[in-house]
């Protein structure tokens, strides 16, 4: 966590903006349980790959942020 700290500050310090935290908690459970149901809807007609389990959660991250706002 110091390390993460530490380039929360120096981004703060290049951007001269602040940088929130954000907690992504859940998004990669949240995601499964999304492809899994896109899967068992036949819209994916395979196996849940790894990567779309990423792409789903920063998918999920991003649209909360945006809700947030």
């Amino acid at each position: 966590m110091k390390k993460i700290k530490m380039f929360k500050t120096s981004l703060e310090r290049d951007l001269n903006q602040e940088v929130e935290w954000a907690s992504e908690h859940l998004t990669s459970e949240d995601a499964k349980e999304k492809l899994k149901l896109q899967r068992q809807e036949g819209i994916l007609s395979r196996k849940i790959m790894k990567g779309q389990i990423d792409s789903m959660a920063a998918t999920i991250f991003l649209q909360d942020w945006m809700n947030q706002r």
